[in-house]
């Protein structure tokens, strides 16, 4: 008979969760979708992330359908980077390079499995790219903004050796380190509006048509 009475709005039901992970694939912080749409962005909106320079002012919403029990997502007209996928075969050549001068960071490995990443093994499940053992170095450039430079690990490929020293200037084209043995794969990602990619690459990824990169093949150039 002397219960507490609670007063104040009621518990929305929570039909998903956005989870922040670290650049180690830990979970930081979540964010549960309580309303119908939900902003990301950088400057603006429900969940802003100030200090990500790869997010637009206004970049994507989330909106839930509650009567299917779904979430959409909607971009809202980000400028997205731009990402290049090297993909090494194991008589290819097992050095990567810089892309641009600039000054490294140091290099962070995150830790995972070591599945192929061929083109039949990525035709299944793309998400090795993301979830294979791999490192990352932050490249800070004085014309193209920030770079970020991933090495994958795959299948019999799970030392990744770095050969540069961090936070000193580095040459465009000069060593970044090597795999062993064998070969994997390399990404780049470059800040929206920073660069725009070589011709041939846009025309053969429009085709889903590898393209045969020799070392010293244009990349990008300044937007």
């Amino acid at each position: 008979n002397y219960g507490v009475m609670l007063f104040g709005t009621p518990d929305q039901p929570r039909l998903a969760r956005l989870v922040q992970l670290t650049s180690e694939g830990i979970p930081r912080d979540v964010f549960h979708l309580y309303r119908d749409e939900t902003v990301i962005g950088r400057e603006s909106g429900d969940v802003v992330f100030t200090d990500d320079v790869f997010l637009s002012r206004r970049h994507v919403a989330f909106k839930v359908d509650r009567a299917l029990r779904r979430v959409q997502v909607r971009d809202l007209g980000s400028s997205n980077g731009s990402l290049v996928l090297s993909r090494l075969c194991p008589v290819d050549y097992h050095r990567f390079h810089f892309p641009a001068a600039g000054i490294p960071s140091e290099t962070r490995t995150i830790p995972g499995p070591l599945f192929s990443v061929s083109p039949i093994a990525l035709a299944k499940k793309l998400s090795y790219l993301w979830t294979n053992k791999r490192t990352i170095t932050q490249l800070q450039t004085e014309h193209f903004g920030t770079i970020l430079l991933l090495e994958i690990g795959a299948t019999c490929v799970g030392s990744i050796h770095q050969t540069y020293t961090p936070n000193q200037l580095v040459e465009k084209g000069e060593e970044k380190g090597y795999f062993a043995f064998g070969g994997s794969s390399t990404i780049t990602i470059f800040e929206p509006g920073k660069v725009t990619l070589a011709k041939d690459l846009l025309e053969n990824s429009s085709k889903q048509i590898e393209l045969y990169a020799r070392i010293g093949s244009p990349m990008a150039e300044k937007y």
